[in-house]
């Protein structure tokens, strides 16, 4: 496998000019899969960049060819769990977050119409930036709205002695698949793992070499989507497209489509 930094990168400092957040982008190419092109992104990543450490390792494109272009994210961690002598392995610690993300939406939920000059009623559903055309000739725009996005951390202590490569590749061959049975209160279909990161290798008061390990999970609630007279379960990670109608006036089928794969997260150790 080949590997290459990219141009593409974010840096967030501080008022003190520290690092808070950043990512750097690597290109992989000659990489069999995305387990391995993770993997490789992953050691060679720096550990921290400043004050930030590595907190997620995670694939954002594959064109194809072998070629996988991997971003690594660094991040001042938002949980504290600094080395203690009375920490064992098997301790996890969970923490959570809820932010604001913006997505872009391309329907109202509903819409008032205010007749100002026209001579007839034009009716735009819950289309947004109407063309006032039907038919082919029909063409709606979008608005950026804020969503919350929810994620989950687990600090899990480990024996330095079990942070072998042979499960670290298990952990890579997890990074970008969904849960497929429900993973601490979270249903099947709600939960993405999105990498990790290994802290410093410390001693507890029984002598045991242990290291800190940051698992990353996104999360997106499944959900029930009405178009229609249909009511059509949507799994949080799936896709949901549509086939509209000749004319493009209405909706012919829904299709929901598994984009990520599902795995056992038993295989995670948590």
């Amino acid at each position: 496998m080949k590997i290459d930094r990219s141009i593409k990168e974010t840096l967030k400092v501080d008022a003190k000019g520290n690092c808070e957040r950043a990512k750097i982008i690597y290109v992989i190419s000659e990489a069999s899969n995305s387990g391995d092109a993770v993997e490789l992104a992953r050691l060679s990543a720096p550990e921290k960049l400043g004050s930030a450490r590595k907190n997620s390792v995670t694939v954002t494109d594959s064109p194809g060819g072998g070629i996988f272009e991997v971003a690594v994210d660094y991040l001042i961690s938002r949980t504290s769990a600094v080395s203690s002598p009375d920490k064992k392995s098997g301790d996890r610690f969970w923490s959570c977050s809820i932010q604001d993300k913006k997505n872009r939406k391309f329907e109202a939920y509903s819409t008032k119409k205010y007749k100002i000059s026209a001579d007839r009623d034009l009716d735009p559903g819950n289309m947004l930036n109407w063309n006032g055309h039907s038919g082919a000739f029909s063409k709606s725009g979008s608005v950026d709205v804020i969503s919350p996005e929810f994620t989950e951390t687990c600090i899990a202590v480990f024996k330095k002695s079990a942070i072998t490569a042979s499960f670290l590749k298990k952990i890579a061959n997890i990074v970008g698949k969904v849960n497929n049975s429900t993973f601490h209160h979270w249903a099947a279909g709600e939960v993405l793992f999105t990498g990790m990161s290994q802290g410093e290798v410390y001693e507890n008061s029984a002598g045991q070499s242990l290291c800190d390990i940051t698992f990353n999970f996104s999360i997106r609630p499944n959900e029930t989507r009405t178009v229609g007279d249909k009511k059509i379960d949507l799994p949080g990670w799936d896709y949901i497209w549509f086939l509209p109608t000749p004319d493009n006036t209405g909706i012919q089928m829904a299709y929901v489509s598994q984009v990520y794969q599902r795995t056992d997260y038993s295989k995670l150790g948590l």
